[in-house]
């Protein structure tokens, strides 16, 4: 629920005039501006000797008015109540765009090739060998052993047979996340997953639910990479038609092709973070329950819950 009628009134408008909203602005607003501007300054994008510090204006803007209880000191104190370390990585403000950050023990760190510049390796080596989409990179194998610890603990409950508490445990946890942004989307995409994989391994590959659970895993990942490439070309063609003719638009015209391209910007990368999400947890899930350090019908256990 979005909380602004509640805020005091701001000491200074700096971060809003930033973004180009006002001090009322709703949650969904202050997204929605952020995207635009955030594309029309990205570095990448633009040449112009402004647009790097622009960018960063705009991150360290939405970073503090997209998340509440910085907002409100901001209300109470000013630029007083900002530190000199905020953080301008928009890998990090994505992530809290997408889950609010809430969800990092669930799926880990989003990834975000669709929007995220190429990075030099550490001490100016040269870039990391791309990881294809199936493939794990050593750093993200470690992650998903600290995915699957989390899992495990999630789980107690369940696999102490405390059915009520457990189920108590994760109505909470849900209704939490659910309040985040993209939350209920995100948790229903979860839920997908988590019993498509408990259906592979309690039925067996060879059983006809498991089967057709590997059918649908199939379908929804081609579904899934045929909506990123679709959707690729359809905003690589509003911008293409966005460049050639900016000269000859008026700015009512522009704003509102930057808006068109910040909402179809936004739907891609969804389409990215659901295949980001569904390998990682996938794979969680596939280590999880086949793990043999435990007993065969302590991981039909795990399935189930």
């Amino acid at each position: 629920m979005d909380k602004t009628e509640e805020l005091p009134p701001p000491k200074d408008t700096e971060l809003y005039d930033v973004l180009g909203i006002t001090p009322t602005a709703t949650v969904a607003q202050i997204k929605k501006s952020y995207l635009i501007l955030a594309r029309k300054y990205h570095p990448d994008k633009n040449p112009e000797p402004e647009a790097e510090a622009m960018f960063k204006n705009i991150s360290q803007a939405y970073e503090v008015l997209s998340d509440p209880e910085k907002r409100e000191n901001y209300h109470k104190f000013g630029k007083e109540s900002l530190n000199s370390d905020y953080c301008t990585d928009s890998r990090v403000l994505f992530q809290m765009m997408f889950g609010g950050g809430q969800f990092g023990d669930i799926f880990g760190e989003l990834l975000f090739a669709a929007t995220e510049p190429p990075k030099e390796g550490e001490d100016g080596e040269e870039p990391a060998e791309d990881i294809l989409p199936g493939e794990f990179s050593p750093k993200k194998l470690e992650e998903i052993e600290k995915l699957k610890e989390a899992l495990g603990k999630r789980l107690e409950l369940w696999m102490l047979g405390n059915v009520s508490e457990f189920e108590k445990q994760i109505q909470e946890e849900t209704d939490k996340l659910s309040k985040e942004s993209f939350g209920p989307e995100l948790l229903r995409y979860l839920g997908f997953i988590y019993h498509n994989e408990s259906v592979k391994f309690t039925r067996g590959f060879l059983g006809v639910p498991g089967l057709i659970a590997n059918v649908k895993q199939v379908a929804h990942t081609l579904k899934e990479l045929f909506s990123i490439v679709d959707q690729g070309l359809s905003v690589e063609s509003l911008e293409s038609d966005y460049m050639a003719n900016r000269d000859t638009l008026t700015e009512d015209e522009r704003t509102m092709i930057e808006t068109a391209l910040a909402q179809e910007s936004m739907v891609l990368m969804w389409y990215f973070i659901r295949l980001n999400i569904d390998s990682t947890v996938r794979k969680v899930c596939h280590d999880f329950l086949r793990d043999k350090k435990i007993d065969k019908s302590s991981r039909k256990r795990r399935a189930r819950g």
